[in-house]
């Protein structure tokens, strides 16, 4: 899936996001984002016109696990018996990092929980890690049309009511693709979540930190690498520049020599030089 997972056994002290974005609810009127074609059209974007509307309105409270991942909305009307009561692994967001790298972009942190064992670890995903998942999904299963928040054409991208509102949307998605039966079940899921090889986990919270610390040093020192040879690399190539400009130069002075002697009289054009042997 391209993503990034982590394991971990304590508090997620090691996270780097927002703390009250994790303690939101979507509010109780949102639609089921699992509908058919044939109605509830506009559900997507009534669905997150209302979180914008309703965002202060939004309870902080949330349950001892902080998952919002379980129970259902309902818009349309659909099969109960797709759905299942306790779903078998809860998986809320519980924030997000903008990172500054090359390309600037936003990553989801999601904490996925097995509910009889209570082991979890932590999925990175992007945007476009969820709009993947949503296209093979709708391969997969044609009769049901899945909701993403929509895509922000303009405006900052990176402003965080809007990433709050992206968050809430996500979490409704991930809410009903989990709470259903045989979409919870498909490989492209199990993939997503890494349901099938989660990481192993760390001994204790401070390997975990040891491990975070030493990939970031990982990387801090790969993307230095990387810069000293972007350096060299502009270097050579003003070099290069310079070069050439000094042959150009060369040419036309060589070009101009033969001119010249071309456009003497014989009489005044410059003996060649002879040779001691010719002496």
């Amino acid at each position: 899936m391209g993503g990034r997972c982590m394991m971990s056994q304590g508090a997620e002290s090691i996270t780097t996001v927002p703390g009250e974005v994790c303690n939101r609810k979507e509010p109780a009127a949102m639609p089921h984002p699992l509908e058919t074609e044939a109605s509830c059209q506009n559900a997507d974007i009534a669905c997150y016109s209302a979180l914008r509307h309703n965002r202060e309105s939004l309870s902080s409270g949330s349950s001892n696990s902080g998952d919002t991942s379980t129970g259902r909305d309902n818009c349309c009307d659909l099969e109960d018996n797709v759905f299942v009561a306790t779903p078998e692994y809860n998986t809320p967001i519980i924030g997000y990092e903008v990172m500054e790298e090359r390309a600037r972009f936003t990553v989801f942190k999601i904490r996925v929980e097995h509910v009889d064992s209570g082991r979890y670890w932590f999925v990175f995903r992007r945007y476009t890690d969820f709009t993947r998942l949503s296209r093979k999904l709708r391969l997969l299963f044609p009769g049901l049309r899945l909701s993403l928040p929509p895509k922000r054409w303009f405006g900052n991208n990176f402003d965080p009511l809007f990433l709050e509102d992206r968050l809430l949307g996500l979490q409704a998605f991930i809410k009903n693709i989990m709470s259903h039966r045989d979409i919870s079940r498909s490989t492209q899921v199990r993939e997503f979540f890494c349901l099938d090889e989660p990481p192993e986990p760390l001994d204790t919270i401070e390997e975990s930190r040891a491990l975070c610390e030493s990939l970031e040093e990982k990387v801090y020192r790969l993307t230095q690498q990387l810069q000293e040879k972007d350096a060299e690399i502009e270097s050579l190539q003003s070099e290069l520049s310079n070069l050439r400009v000094q042959q150009s130069v060369l040419a036309k002075g060589i070009k101009v020599n033969c001119l010249c002697d071309e456009s003497l009289p014989e009489d005044q054009a410059v003996p060649p030089m002879k040779h001691d042997s010719e002496r």
